[in-house]
């Protein structure tokens, strides 16, 4: 018999390895190349090469039309239409799949949808079958917007871990293995090198169930969100170790930072040398040509849409001055005067004698006064009922907290400071006549909200920030009794109230009074006029304020102002600190002071910044220019740093043909030719393909297209084993198989000959 023969039962071309006779019948053992098995096949099973037939020869041309597309030229995340990628997304998606390093460090800027690329990166891995298990690492307080966006862009769920399962699971091991995709935060699973009273046997203990056991779980992609906090000052500290842990334990990384450098040289080289721990060891030695590779970076003005259009809306930012000099606002002009002259008259004593608490107390209520009279109201009710021995828990109206943050230690715990109470209650009684009088802020509020309304239209939705939940009270029920429809987000509530209150503001309400905590991760690019009532003493909070409109999406300019009191310590340090600022920006081109001051990576203490304001004022325009003047170098530093980053401009013309691929069609149509090739049946339906397999499993209403699914449907891709199995074991052409041809009736008569085309892989 010859080497190769045609085995019908598999159609397919088997090598002859050994042939022996028994009982008058000839047995061979035989390779099949499809599948790389030895079996064992009686002789009479063996023929000469028969002629494919025509379905086999289709199946077999598409699919090896298939292979060379997902080798070339095709991304199926974006085919699936769950998301309509952007281009500098799209963009990473190609990096990732037809790039050189399957480890990067994902590093647009903030807004740029960082969420949604490692989504599309993940899925794309998963439909191609070379993924199963994901874990996300993320700061805590990120991870519920994980999950949310997961589902909601992907319909992926993921499985949140949480420090008190941690706990109390039986086996480590066994927590890590229990589901395939999974979220943590990383504080909850970093090593320890010491804890207080704990030995060296517990502290071993803690490492084993929270660290060793989640790299030892076989993740097959890891994305850690907030990767620059990896870095770590040296290559000793827990969070680079958990790093160091989690670029082993898996072959696929994305590392997401929109401030990946921070100015600091060191700590960037060692968050590179998790993607390629040999590449990245000598920090002084790193070019822009080996870090490219690497590092993905879009900047926002460079971000455009599917059109070529700029992605971002232009923002506009109005430092609002308050007057507030007329007769009618004494209460609260006398109130704001007499609560500074407290502060400034107690505060450097405090921080002389190290007493901290009461210095984050006088602190706390400098921050109030310039939020509200009911602000400060309320604290100075909740200390005074602390230095007389009250229950505050008993009494409702101090039970309410201050802020979403922990301002409340500050009012409750500490010692009397001499003289304290007798002063705290003339205080009072000058923040409960404030309350009852006019106030300068909310007469600016509403006639603001009139102009712009005027302008724009009485459709207009205001989204308007404060720091502190007595504050947001106030303003909720003063923007209700002059007709608003109001809503108020703040931390206290949980994700589903959340959403259901993004969801009120975006179809009913025409206001948002919104705490920053509360803010935290929201999506509002529905609307673009932010006010913000008070201003945080960080100016990075106030760009977070206004990043939760100017997203993608938003199809207006937005429009931002920044109320401030005139004549105030606040309105000294912010219109010099402001407008310095300002004119960086215009220097560098630049249109968002967060883009400036999120990646200096500059350790500026705001407290102390604006405390000296108040202490001594004279001293806080040298403290201002040091200040600005430091941003300005660092600022230049980073934008020489970040260019070999940043990314050339997308191919708009690849992504639109990748978008409109037909590789869904082809897909379909090679599963339809083998199904009939191999003796199934395909039955078109109005919605889809009833699909009969081979092996007699039928599935109903079949689309290659997930759009095309309809309720009842079926949606087939490579990432269903049977289809995938279709594209792995693609038949190979072997050495005395007969050669597939195709002839045509079209050809000119009398024309003899051959024709071959061949494309080898």
């Amino acid at each position: 018999m010859k080497h190769w023969a045609y085995l019908a039962a598999r159609q397919q071309m088997v090598r002859i390895l050994e042939c022996y006779e028994m009982f008058g019948q000839t047995t061979c053992q035989v390779w099949c190349p499809m599948e790389g098995t030895v079996m064992t096949v009686q002789e009479f099973d063996l023929s000469e090469a028969a002629l494919p037939s025509l379905p086999e020869i289709r199946y077999r041309a598409l699919a090896g039309r298939v292979v060379h597309a997902l080798n070339q030229d095709v991304l199926l995340a974006p085919l699936e239409g769950q998301v309509q990628p952007m281009p500098h997304q799209f963009a990473v998606l190609d990096r990732v799949i037809y790039g050189d390093h399957a480890r990067l460090l994902l590093a647009d800027e903030v807004g740029l949808g960082k969420t949604i690329e490692a989504g599309l990166v993940m899925r794309e891995l998963q439909l191609r079958g070379l993924i199963r298990r994901v874990l996300i690492v993320a700061p805590k307080g990120l991870l519920s917007q994980w999950a949310s966006e997961l589902w909601t862009h992907f319909g992926q769920r993921f499985w949140l871990v949480q420090g008190e399962e941690m706990r109390h699971a039986d086996s480590p091991e066994e927590l890590w293995q229990s589901h395939d995709r999974m979220i943590v935060s990383q504080d909850s699973v970093k090593p320890v090198a010491k804890h207080q009273g704990w030995d060296a046997a517990r502290i071993k203990e803690y490492n084993r169930r929270r660290f060793e056991g989640l790299i030892s779980a076989s993740w097959d992609l890891v994305v850690i969100d907030e990767a620059h906090r990896l870095g770590g000052s040296t290559d000793g500290v827990a969070r680079f170790r958990l790093g160091q842990g989690l670029a082993m334990a898996s072959p696929y990384l994305l590392l997401l930072s929109a401030t990946p450098h921070q100015g600091k040289s060191d700590q960037f080289g060692r968050l590179l040398s998790l993607l390629d721990s040999e590449r990245f060891v000598d920090v002084a030695q790193m070019t822009p040509d080996q870090i490219r590779p690497y590092v993905v970076r879009t900047a926002k003005r460079q971000a455009v849409s599917v059109d070529g259009q700029p992605l971002f809306k232009p923002r506009h930012v109005e430092l609002v001055v308050i007057d507030w000099q007329g007769p009618e606002f004494t209460a609260q002009r006398a109130l704001y005067e007499a609560v500074t002259a407290y502060v400034r008259g107690r505060y450097q004593n405090a921080v002389k004698a190290k007493q901290y608490s009461t210095a984050f107390l006088l602190i706390l209520m400098q921050r109030l006064v310039t939020s509200s009279p009911a602000a400060i109201a309320r604290a100075i009710r909740r200390r005074l009922a602390i230095l007389e021995g009250e229950d505050i828990s008993a009494v409702t109206d101090w039970a309410a907290t201050l802020s979403d943050e922990e301002d409340d230690a500050a009012v409750e715990t500490g010692v009397a400071i001499r003289g304290e109470k007798g002063e705290l209650h003339h205080l009072l009684t000058l923040a409960e006549l404030a309350e009852q009088s006019k106030d300068a802020r909310i007469t600016r509020l509403l006639a603001l909200m009139e102009e712009v309304r005027q302008h724009e239209s009485s459709q207009t939705k205001f989204l308007i920030f404060t720091e502190f939940l007595p504050t947001q009270t106030m303003l909720q029920k003063t923007l209700q009794s002059y007709g608003y429809r109001v809503s108020i987000l703040n931390g206290q509530m949980s994700l589903e109230e959340r959403q259901d209150v993004q969801t009120t503001f975006r179809n009913v309400a025409q206001v948002l009074v919104s705490t920053d905590a509360g803010g935290e991760g929201i999506n509002l690019q529905f609307a673009h006029v932010v006010i913000n009532y008070d201003l945080p003493w960080n100016p990075m909070k106030i760009e977070q304020r206004i990043g939760r409109v100017d997203r993608i999406g938003q199809t207006h300019d937005v429009q931002a102002f920044n109320f401030v009191m005139q004549d105030t310590v606040e309105y000294r340090v912010y219109k010099i600190l402001l407008e310095k600022l300002q004119t960086i920006l215009e220097e560098m081109g630049i249109d968002k002071l967060g883009d400036v001051l999120d990646s200096t990576g500059l350790d500026i203490d705001y407290t102390t910044l604006f405390m000296q304001s108040v202490v001594a004022p004279t001293q806080v325009d040298t403290a201002l220019d040091q200040f600005v003047q430091n941003v300005r170098s660092q600022a230049a530093v980073n934008q020489g740093q970040e260019q070999p980053m940043n990314q050339p401009p997308p191919d708009l013309a690849k992504m639109a043909k990748i978008l409109h691929h037909p590789f869904p069609e082809w897909l379909g149509a090679m599963v339809e030719c083998y199904v009939v090739a191999r003796g199934g049946a395909v039955t078109p339906g109005l919605f889809g393909r009833d699909i009969q397999f081979p092996d007699g499993e039928v599935v109903r209403g079949a689309v290659f297209r997930k759009s095309d699914m309809t309720a009842g449907g079926s949606y087939l891709g490579l990432h269903d084993p049977r289809i995938a199995h279709l594209v792995n074991q693609l038949p190979r052409m072997t050495p005395e198989e007969v050669i597939m041809r195709v002839t045509s009736p079209k050809f000119p008569a009398g024309l003899r000959g051959q024709f071959s085309l061949w494309q080898l892989t």
